[in-house]
């Protein structure tokens, strides 16, 4: 039976060169090995339909083409044509499946190293904090049959300079890229950006097939790591400091994050039950909000509250599927239909002209993507907390 990935579970090597990783490599005798199968754990970021749809956009716009009817039935000629990169955002591992039945799973950190294992993940099914959202051996079919044959490290600069010459940023990327046997034009490349990692290869896909690789799961993204604007971690009290202005300390390795209006939508009620303004005081000792959650400031809980908080939870999620108009979650499911978008990927006309009664009769018909939401985050959250076990607060905290 496939397990879900559990990030804590994973014991991969960490690698700072391409010979560490080749060493590795060598040792498991991968070079040569035929590939069977790609596949990504959990979701692919940017392949999204709303982020579909502003990729295409922007393309078209930039040809000077129309892009209104994209995805109706008057843009299938249109989809047909319209190459994209064959490329995946990802905040979790890449499993190589060999012909022999051996694995290797890869993904890069934060700090340009990369995070290597043989065979710990190869019962692993698609799902890891999010659910898959693709079919990854689909979209990298073209690898099929191929071998690797040595890894790279590829440092670029980026510099980006503005109107004004004396603003000018400069980054530095890296890639992991591995070479293919006997294709000099071809290779798997891996480099850490922004709030998770790309993994890509030098191919074109068209929107019409890139579309057909995606399934119809529509979820509420939990980001494993700093991405997003609305953050979760573990901390403690410290002094103040220039490094710690308000006496918090946060743990950023096992941050996780997330759309700070869809969080804020899902988790508030929940928030400001639990909430210790007691507590809070310790570290914000102007603190005038007497019983609330702060969305704009750094908000501790303990980690006996998360507890409760999560049990509250797990509770409402359980009546919304069984008792939808129980009266302890009408409070809930009120700021559910403030906020009815947040159960669908495109906003659609119809949502505007909603009666009260219409939008209510949407989000029940719909209340799997709350559920799944209060399932998937209880479960990371308490994984958050058993991996640092000296810790007694969490951290939440908005832009």
């Amino acid at each position: 039976m496939n397990s879900i990935f559990e990030r804590y579970d994973w014991q991969p090597h960490t690698c700072a060169s391409p010979s560490e990783v080749q060493t590795l490599l060598e040792q498991a005798h991968i070079p040569g090995k035929k590939i069977r199968r790609i596949r990504a754990v959990g979701m692919a970021h940017n392949l999204r339909l709303r982020s579909l749809h502003s990729s295409a956009k922007e393309i078209l716009m930039g040809a000077g083409l129309p892009c209104d009817d994209l995805f109706t039935d008057a843009g299938k000629a249109m989809r047909d044509q319209l190459l994209l990169r064959r490329e995946v955002n990802l905040t979790e591992p890449v499993i190589i499946e060999f012909e022999d039945g051996h694995t290797l799973e890869m993904q890069p950190d934060e700090d340009h190293h990369l995070l290597v294992s043989f065979d710990q993940l190869k019962d692993c099914s698609c799902d890891g904090i999010n659910h898959s959202n693709f079919d990854s051996e689909a979209f990298f079919a073209p690898f099929a049959g191929l071998a690797f044959d040595e890894v790279m490290l590829i440092r670029r600069k980026e510099t980006t300079i503005y109107p004004n010459p004396e603003w000018m940023d400069e980054l530095e990327t890296v890639a992991w890229e591995f070479t293919i046997a006997g294709r000099c034009d071809y290779s798997l490349r891996l480099r850490h950006k922004g709030h998770g990692y790309t993994l890509s290869i030098p191919d074109r896909i068209t929107l019409t097939d890139l579309l057909n690789t995606l399934n119809d799961t529509f979820q509420i993204p939990i980001t494993d790591g700093p991405g997003d604007l609305f953050r979760i971690m573990p901390a403690r009290l410290v002094s103040p400091s220039p490094q710690h202005l308000n006496g918090i300390q946060g743990v950023f390795g096992h941050m996780i994050s997330g759309d700070c209006s869809k969080f804020f939508t899902f988790l508030s009620s929940f928030l400001d039950r639990h909430f210790d303004s007691v507590l809070n005081r310790q570290c914000e000792p102007d603190y005038i909000e007497e019983t609330g959650f702060d969305l704009f400031g750094s908000n501790l809980y303990t980690y006996d509250s998360v507890e409760r908080m999560l049990e509250d939870i797990e509770r409402s999620a359980d009546l919304l599927e069984t008792d939808f108009d129980h009266e302890s979650i009408a409070e809930l499911v009120s700021r559910f239909c403030s906020s009815e978008s947040h159960f669908t990927d495109l906003m659609t006309d119809e949502m505007y002209r909603m009666t009260k009664a219409e939008k209510r009769e949407f989000i029940r018909c719909r209340i799997g993507v709350a559920t799944d939401f209060y399932r998937r985050f209880t479960r990371r959250m308490r994984m958050m907390m058993q991996a640092e076990p000296d810790h007694s607060l969490i951290c939440f905290e908005g832009p």
